[in-house]
C-alpha cells in the first residue's frame, strides 16, 4: 500500500471531481455514524469527503454527546487539504475531529471506537493477504465491545473483468471548468489485469487545458485488489470479525448478481456461536454458526490444528496436546505412495502422509547399519522460508536429519507450523537433539535498546504481536519494498554477521531488509515467534539460554556449504560426491533428493556439517562464556545472538 503523492492529480482535483462529490455513499456512512452511539474512526479519510459530514451530523444531534471522529490517512497531500477544509468548519465540528497520518495496516490510537469505516474502496489498496489481515487485526483491536466495522469495495463482474476494451481509455469525467479557469476532463483504463492475484493496474488520466490552450496529460497509476463476497467473509472470520450484513448498494438493498457495490457490515465475534441479526443478502448467505472465538488459528491465520507428519522416525504424532491443540482425526485409508521430488522413480517411492494437508516429499536410507537407531544425539537442520502462503512454505522449507556421519532423512512439504509440530513431537520422543534454523534470531542491539527490550526473548514476544504489521507497513528501519530503499541506520548488521563477513568473506543480508533479492527479514520476523514457542516448550535457544536439550542454534548455510554454485545441479552433485562419497553409494535416494534443489542441498549439507561437529554443538557455552569466546561483549551477545560457525 502506498500513499498518493502530494502532487498527484488525484489529490489536486479530488474535491472538484463530480464522480466523487456526487457519490451516494455519504448519507449511508453518516447514518451509520449518527446511530453508532460512540466515537468513529474512518480509515482512508482523504480530504474529508465523508469525514466532515459525519462530524457535522454528530455535532447536530440534540444535546450532542462528547463523541469524537478520527480520520486516518497515509497521504500527506490528502490530509493537508482535509485540514484546510476542517479549519473552515464551526468550532463544534472542528473540536470533534482528530486527523492522524498512518497506514491502515499499522496504527495505534489508544482508543476504542463504536464504528470503524473504510469508505470508497480503501480496502482495495491492500493487495496482499498479509496486509489485509494486518488491517483487520488493527480494526478488531480498536473496536469497542459492540462496535461495527463498515466498508465497501466494488462488486466484481466476471464479464467486465474479462472485457479487453477496459485497457482503452474511457472517459469517466466529462470536461468542466475548474475554479481557477482551467478546464478538466478525465479518462480511466485498466492497464493490466492480473487475474491470478485479483489485481488490476488502474490508470486515471487527467487532461487539463490551460487558458492559453496548452493541454497537460497527467497520469495516476496504482494497483487495486478486487474481492468476492465469500472471500471477504473468510478474511473477516480469520481476523475475529463476524459479518452482520452485506449490501449491494448504499440504499441497503441485498447483494445480487448485478449489484454495483459490495458493502460489508461486521462486528467482533462475541461467542462460540454468534448469531447474525441482519441478513439482507439475497442468496448470498453464510452459516450462522461460525465456530469458536477466532477459530483454531495462530496469529498468521493458519489452521493450527495438528497435521500428520509423514515419514519420520518413530510413531505417528500424537498431536500437540501439550500445546493445547486438539488430537488429529483418525487417518484415512492409505493411498498409493508417491515419488519424492527430484529422485529416480525406481529408487524411492516414499509413502504419503496420513493427512492430505501435509504432502511430504521425503526419503530415507534403504538400509541402516546393525544397531543403528535415530534415537540418541542427532541433528536436524531446517532450511527456512519467509513465504506467506502455506503452499510456498511447503515447497521451500526443507528438513534434514543426520547422525553419526550419515544423512538419515530429508524432506519438504511442511509449512512453518508443521515444522514446529515436528520438533515438538521429536522432543517428546527423545529430546537429545540439536536444531539448526536458518534465520536471524535477533536484531542489532541498538534496535532492542531503542525499544526498551532487555532481551531477545522480549523481542520475539514483540514480533509475535506486531511482526505482521511491520511486514505490511515496511516502515523505518525496515526496507526493500518498491520505493523503500536502504535507509541510514546506526547498524544494518549484528556483530555476529559482521564477524562472519570478516572471517568467511560471505556478507549476510540485513535483517531489516524484508523484501527483494536474497532478503532475510521476512523469514526472520516469521521465525522469531517460532523461537518463542520452542523456548516455551522447553527448548534451549543458544546463546540466550543455559545449556539444555533440545538445543536450537542459528545457522547460515552459505558458511556451512562454502563456495559452491548452488543453483547448478551438476555442481551440487559434484560437491556431495566429493565430500560425502558414501552418500550416493549407500543412499542414492537421499543423494538424488539432496541435489534436486538449492534448498534441499542447503538443508542436507547443513545437517551433515552440524553432525560432524556434534560434540562442539553439545558443548556450547552459557551466554556469558559464549560472548567471551566470540569476542563480543556479553550484553550484545545476549541481545543479538550468535551465528553458529564450525
Amino acid at each position: 500500500m502506498r500513499p498518493y503523492a502530494p502532487a498527484s492529480p488525484l489529490v489536486e482535483f479530488y474535491d472538484h471531481t463530480p464522480v466523487y462529490s456526487r457519490r451516494p455513499d455519504v448519507p449511508f456512512y453518516v447514518e451509520e455514524a449518527r446511530t453508532s452511539g460512540g466515537d468513529v474512526l474512518e480509515l482512508g479519510c482523504g480530504t474529508g469527503r465523508v469525514l466532515l459530514p459525519t462530524a457535522r451530523a454528530i455535532a447536530a444531534l440534540p444535546a450532542p454527546p462528547d463523541r469524537r471522529v478520527v480520520g486516518l490517512d497515509l497521504s500527506e497531500g490528502m490530509l493537508a487539504r482535509c485540514k484546510v477544509k476542517l479549519a473552515a468548519e464551526p468550532a463544534g465540528v472542528r473540536d470533534r475531529v482528530r486527523l492522524v497520518r498512518a497506514t491502515m495496516t499499522a496504527f495505534d490510537l489508544d482508543q476504542h471506537f463504536a464504528l470503524v469505516t473504510a469508505p470508497f474502496r480503501g480496502f482495495q489498496h491492500l493487495l496482499a493477504v498479509e496486509e489485509q489481515l494486518a488491517c483487520l487485526a488493527q480494526v478488531r483491536r480498536h473496536l469497542a465491545p459492540d462496535g461495527r466495522f463498515v466498508f465497501d469495495v466494488f462488486h466484481p463482474d466476471p464479464r467486465r473483468l474479462a472485457d479487453s476494451s477496459a485497457a482503452v481509455e474511457q472517459e469517466d469525467v466529462p470536461e468542466f471548468e475548474l475554479p481557477d479557469g482551467r478546464r478538466y476532463r478525465r479518462a480511466a483504463r485498466v492497464a493490466a489485469s492480473h487475474r491470478a492475484r485479483q489485481v488490476n493496474d488502474v490508470e486515471l488520466v487527467s487532461y487539463v487545458t490551460h487558458p492559453g490552450g496548452r493541454v497537460e496529460r497527467l497520469v495516476d497509476a496504482f494497483p487495486m485488489r478486487y474481492y468476492f463476497p465469500f472471500e471477504l467473509e473468510h478474511l473477516l472470520a480469520r481476523a475475529g470479525l463476524d459479518v452482520v450484513a452485506i449490501y449491494g448498494d448504499f440504499d441497503r438493498t441485498p447483494l445480487g448478481d448485478d449489484s454495483p457495490e459490495l458493502i460489508v457490515v461486521a462486528h467482533a465475534k462475541r461467542s462460540a456461536r454468534a448469531t447474525r441479526t441482519e441478513r439482507p443478502r439475497g442468496d448470498h448467505a453464510a452459516p450462522a454458526d461460525t465456530g469458536a472465538e477466532g477459530g483454531a488459528q495462530d496469529r498468521a491465520g493458519r489452521d493450527s490444528g495438528p497435521r500428520a507428519v509423514g515419514p519420520w522416525v518413530g510413531d505417528e504424532p500424537d498431536g500437540l496436546a501439550g500445546a493445547g491443540a486438539a488430537r488429529p482425526e483418525p487417518a484415512p485409508p492409505p493411498r498409493k505412495a508417491r515419488r519424492a521430488r527430484g529422485a529416480p522413480p525406481e529408487q524411492h517411492d516414499a509413502p504419503d502422509s496420513a493427512d492430505e494437508r501435509h504432502q511430504s516429499t521425503a526419503a530415507r536410507p534403504e538400509t541402516l547399519p546393525r544397531g543403528w537407531s535415530t534415537a540418541g544425539r542427532r541433528v536436524i537442520a531446517v532450511d527456512w522460508s519467509g513465504a506467506y502462503e502455506v503452499r510456498e512454505q511447503r515447497a521451500r522449507i526443507w528438513v534434514a536429519e543426520a547422525q553419526g556421519g550419515r544423512l538419515m532423512h530429508l524432506e519438504s512439504g511442511r509449512d512453518r507450523a508443521g515444522v514446529v509440530e515436528l520438533l515438538l513431537r521429536e522432543k517428546a520422543r527423545d529430546p537429545t537433539f540439536i536444531v539448526g534454523l536458518d534465520f536471524a534470531f535477533s536484531f542489532p542491539a541498538w534496535y532492542l535498546e531503542q525499544h526498551g527490550l532487555g532481551s531477545a526473548p522480549e523481542l520475539w514476544e514483540r514480533v509475535d504481536r506486531d511482526g505482521a504489521q511491520w511486514l505490511a507497513a515496511c516502515e523505518w528501519p525496515f526496507w526493500g519494498k518498491p520505493g523503500q530503499g536502504r535507509p541510514n541506520l546506526p547498524k544494518h548488521l549484528r556483530q555476529t554477521e559482521a564477524k562472519v563477513h570478516r572471517t568467511s568473506g560471505f556478507l549476510p543480508k540485513s535483517v531489516f531488509q524484508i523484501s527483494g533479492a536474497g532478503s532475510v527479514g521476512a523469514g526472520s520476523l516469521r521465525g522469531m515467534p517460532v523461537l518463542r514457542r520452542l523456548r516455551d516448550a522447553g527448548f534451549s535457544v543458544w546463546p540466550f539460554d543455559p545449556p539444555g536439550w533440545p538445543r536450537v542454534v542459528e545457522i547460515y548455510p552459505r558458511v556451512l556449504t562454502g563456495r559452491v554454485n548452488k543453483s547448478n545441479v551438476e555442481q551440487r552433485t559434484a560437491y556431495l560426491r566429493d565430500r560425502w562419497p558414501s552418500l550416493h553409494a549407500t543412499a542414492p535416494a537421499l543423494h538424488a533428493l539432496a541435489t534436486s534443489s538449492d534448498d534441499a542441498f542447503d538443508a542436507a549439507v547443513s545437517a551433515l556439517v552440524m553432525d560432524a561437529h556434534a560434540d562442539d554443538l553439545a558443548a556450547l557455552a552459557r551466554p556469558g562464556d559464549a560472548a567471551a569466546q566470540s569476542g563480543q561483549s556479553a550484553p550484545e551477545a545476549t541481545l543479538e545472538g550468535e551465528i553458529w560457525v564450525p
